[in-house]
């Protein structure tokens, strides 16, 4: 019999995926995703790239939209599972975004306040100069509008959601919120079995005005944090199995590098009928 010696680690598979949404969770165009293994040996915490949006999005004021997070576990070896930590101070498992734009039209409206004593002093001094000056004002209010509709400067909104363990967003499949505000108290998620999944929503949906938004270009990260990562057994084998035998490895029989995590194994058991007959094909 040839016998492949390998002990596979406990590890569970997962992928996230990063959504933009209907206010009620309907209608997910996807933005970006990623696929990674969590083991014995994952970062804690754990700062996952989930690629690029090379174009951005756009959110208008007549059809207003929330991002969502969905964290789905696509495999399970050895048994494993892994809890996420979230919505506390020290374990701070974020989303984080490129920066979300809104107009800002603040520079237009100091232009006016600045004009208004002018004037005021003015119309009190020279009415007649005043009124051209007004007229003048106007019209230059109206060219100013006019550009700003054709080129909006913009102010970044924090770029950093925060996973919180609320549910007041009210989407469907429902999830809890996600925020500018780290949480208080700790929450943990256990991720188990296979399908096991979780949603967040921003609990804002954008734009937040009558003003259209935007997402620019970029990288999406998930920053989580861990109360529990898999592990592997201290002693994976069972003393009381019926079938057993103890094989010994002659390291110098091996041809290869000193490294002998991985290699096959030739055993010999013809002279053992009872564990020749009582292997099954599945290997148990």
């Amino acid at each position: 019999y040839s016998v492949l010696s390998q002990e596979s680690a406990p590890s569970v598979d997962i992928t996230v995926y990063v959504y933009h949404t209907a206010t009620d969770g309907t209608d997910p165009q996807l933005i970006t995703s990623a696929s990674t293994t969590i083991d014995a040996n994952t970062a804690d915490p754990l700062a996952f790239d989930l690629g690029n949006d090379p174009v951005g999005q756009a959110f208008t004021s007549a059809d207003p939209r929330r991002l969502r997070v969905h964290i789905d576990v696509t495999a399970i070896s050895g048994g494993a599972s892994f809890t996420l930590a979230y919505d506390s101070s020290a374990d701070t498992s974020s989303l984080d975004t490129p920066s979300m734009v809104v107009p800002d039209y603040s520079l237009f409206l100091l232009a006016i306040v600045i004009f208004i004593p002018i004037v005021m002093n003015l119309f009190i001094k020279r009415r007649r100069l005043a009124l051209r000056i007004v007229s003048s004002v106007i019209s230059l209010m109206v060219v100013l509008t006019i550009l700003g509709q054709q080129v909006i400067p913009v102010s970044a909104a924090p770029d950093t959601l925060y996973l919180r363990d609320t549910t007041i967003n009210g989407a469907s499949p429902a999830g809890e919120d996600m925020n500018i505000t780290q949480g208080s108290s700790e929450d943990t998620l256990l991720f188990d079995e296979v399908n096991d999944e979780a949603y967040w929503y921003t609990e804002l949906t954008y734009p937040t005005g009558g003003d259209d938004a935007s997402i620019v270009a970029g990288d999406y990260l998930l920053k989580m944090y861990f109360s529990q990562l898999p592990t592997i057994p201290a002693d994976w084998y069972n003393a009381d199995w019926f079938y057993r035998k103890e094989i010994t490895i002659d390291n110098t029989q091996v041809i290869g590098a000193s490294d002998h995590s991985n290699f096959p194994v030739l055993v010999n058991l013809s002279s053992d009928t009872d564990l020749a007959a009582d292997a099954q094909p599945d290997f148990d």
